[in-house]
């Protein structure tokens, strides 16, 4: 519901979604951390747009439009889409196992 609150009415994006930005908790909740490039799209000059890419792992995490465009689409369509996370790279590899 974090993910769903930055992307719909927090008009924000994440941008630096991995598996060790999610926690959970003893009785279960699932936290998101790792808001150090936390953008929103009426920020006239956010951080992600400009750097996004240049976070180690970034283009293992991000999404296929992303990867095909660069993070520069996103000032144009935030307010208009949701980009999907995929979740399949969130697995630990092996030296985060």
């Amino acid at each position: 519901s974090a993910l769903k609150f930055l992307n719909g009415p927090g008009t924000s994006t994440h941008g630096n979604l991995k598996l060790t930005s999610i926690f959970i908790s003893e009785s279960g909740e699932w936290k998101l951390s790792g808001l150090k490039v936390l953008s929103s799209s009426e920020d006239p000059q956010p951080i992600l747009y400009a750097l996004g890419g240049l976070f180690p792992e970034a283009a293992r995490y991000a999404s296929p439009e992303l990867m095909k465009t660069g993070y520069e689409v996103l000032k144009e369509t935030l307010k208009d889409q949701n980009f999907d996370v995929n979740f399949s790279k969130l697995s630990p590899t092996e030296s985060e196992k």
